[in-house]
């Protein structure tokens, strides 16, 4: 019977958010390919970008580049915000309530359904980079493909739970999406807030560092040309682990219908 609840209600994400998933996938593999005009033609030119994105390796005409374009971290970020958030307008989770399934299998069905997504779309571009080197010669080795989807599996993980917990005390898309924004923002500002305030102190100061190189995620985009180490991802696991857990309890105590309040705080209803 539990068996049949959860497969029903993965059948119902994947249909409901059918669109918004499509979206996600769309933005996360999404490539461009641009040609140095001075560059020394050889038959591995094509790959230059593809090559320096994937190694971090500097590139002659553009420099460093990213190992993810920046459309692929908004999506991360706004799917774990719709997910949650966009089941209160329709008032659907009260609907839900009303099935023989508990809470914590609907926040289980959600946050597990995400995670996949994500993780198609990630290994959906480690086939292609994969099959590329197969067919065409590339610059790149299949290990330094391999290096990349583990290093930016987790970043874009770790910003769906992100998403997800900011919408899971929010009431709406719009609340949820801006509480994220701010959120992964948030380690910057605070690192200008402290610096300012105990720029004299060496014990306080010791904690923008740690803001900025652990809790703003965006940072590990860089990390990852200049200093990336083997625990970041492990590191972005245990955060999205801990969003997770805390997401989970908010969810279970909070009302599930949306009667037009900003914040979802409170008890349960159901």
């Amino acid at each position: 019977m539990m068996f049949s609840a959860t497969r029903a209600l993965w059948w119902k994400e994947y249909r409901q958010n059918r669109w918004a998933w499509i979206l996600f996938l769309l933005l996360s593999v999404s490539l461009t390919f641009k040609q140095d005009p001075s560059a020394q033609r050889t038959e591995t030119t094509w790959s230059d970008q593809l090559s320096a994105m994937i190694t971090g390796e500097y590139h002659s005409l553009y420099g460093y580049i990213l190992p993810l374009h920046q459309s692929a971290l908004l999506a991360a970020l706004l799917w774990g915000v719709w997910l949650m958030a966009a089941e209160r307008f329709p008032n659907t989770y009260s609907f839900l309530a009303s099935f023989p399934v508990n809470r914590t299998q609907i926040f289980h069905s959600k946050f597990f359904f995400g995670v996949l997504v994500v993780l198609t779309a990630m290994t959906i571009n480690l086939a292609g980079f994969l099959l590329l080197k197969l067919v065409l010669p590339v610059k790149y080795t299949a290990y330094e493909a391999l290096g990349w989807f583990l290093y930016c599996t987790p970043l874009l993980i770790a910003l769906f739970s992100l998403g997800f917990f900011a919408a899971s005390w929010t009431g709406n898309v719009i609340s949820g999406a801006g509480a994220a924004l701010a959120l992964s923002v948030a380690p910057v500002v605070l690192e200008t807030v402290i610096a300012e305030l105990f720029y004299r102190n060496p014990v306080a100061m010791a904690l923008p560092s740690l803001l900025t190189d652990r809790l703003f995620l965006y940072s590990y985009l860089w990390r990852y040309i200049q200093e990336a180490q083997w625990w970041d991802p492990l590191f972005l696991l245990l955060f999205s682990v801990i969003l997770f857990r805390i997401s989970r309890a908010l969810f279970l105590r909070n009302a599930m219908e949306r009667n037009g309040q900003i914040l979802q705080w409170g008890f349960t209803r159901h």
